[in-house]
């Protein structure tokens, strides 16, 4: 017990703790960054999609009124 004590009591491994923390949560920002990045350009590419499904389904009823008559 005496070692683990010491473990979580040495300053040095505090400090190594409070540089890790810090570190990851400075690779977690830039992680979340790139996700808002790719969330921003996944939105833009569905809206796209949604549009030119739009134009597609508004040819198909214009080909279909042509054939009708």
């Amino acid at each position: 017990r005496g070692i683990i004590k010491k473990f979580l009591l040495d300053p040095m491994q505090q400090a190594e703790k409070q540089k890790k923390i810090r570190e990851l949560t400075a690779e977690l920002e830039v992680t979340n960054q790139r996700c808002e990045v790719y969330r921003a350009n996944l939105l833009t590419v569905l809206k796209d999609m949604e549009e030119q499904k739009l134009k597609l389904s508004v040819k198909v009823q214009n080909a279909r009124f042509s054939l009708k008559e």
